[in-house]
């Protein structure tokens, strides 16, 4: 089973063993390039999977780049300077050495935190959607219209009538490309005669 593209916006990347600098400035730039090896490598991934061509190519890279990336180093050995029963999460015990660097626990709590936030946002990764988003393309809105007209057959030998359908449909979305399609399966909606 794919998830499609909608995987990216929900997946967040912790580098564990990720010391920390005391200078943030340092401890960024090497973040930074951790996760330009997380986008490389996935955009790899997706063009031996996709071969998008570049108009998509570029959708898809600017949803792996929005890809959220902490860093900490939760080494066993640090649990050793924690005072008893003090929580990892407690208070203030993120300012000091070393859980403030090299273990990062400050970018530990904001990831859970930001990421309980995003998911009581949203309805967060469809685990049964049997048709995921694979591309940039995002269906925002749809409407149909549907009605039951009765037209002359044009080549009938008796000029009968049929009972033809007319269709109206409204795609409304963002990124939407010559490749995007759309798939109309209605169950409730028939023309005919009982």
């Amino acid at each position: 089973m794919s998830f499609g593209v909608d995987l990216y916006q929900n997946l967040v990347i912790m580098l564990n063993f990720l010391p920390h600098s005391a200078n943030k400035t340092e401890y960024d730039e090497v973040k930074r390039r951790q996760k330009e090896k997380f986008v490389n490598w996935i955009m790899k991934r997706e063009d031996e999977m996709f071969h998008w061509p570049p108009a998509l190519r570029g959708g898809i890279e600017k949803e792996v780049t929005n890809i959220q990336v902490y860093g900490a180093d939760i080494n066993p050995k640090f649990l050793n300077s924690k005072p008893g029963d003090v929580p990892i999460s407690a208070p203030y015990l993120h300012s000091f050495p070393p859980f403030s660097h090299p273990a990062g626990v400050l970018d530990l709590m904001a990831m859970i935190r930001e990421t309980w936030e995003k998911k009581t946002g949203s309805s967060g990764l469809l685990l049964d959607n049997p048709h995921p988003r694979i591309g940039p393309g995002k269906l925002e809105k749809v409407s149909l219209d549907f009605k039951c007209m009765w037209q002359a057959q044009e080549d009938g030998p008796d000029n009968s009538l049929i009972i033809e359908p007319d269709a109206k449909l409204e795609v409304e979305g963002t990124s939407f490309s010559q490749w995007d399609k759309a798939l109309v399966v209605s169950n409730d909606l028939a023309c005919g005669v009982r």
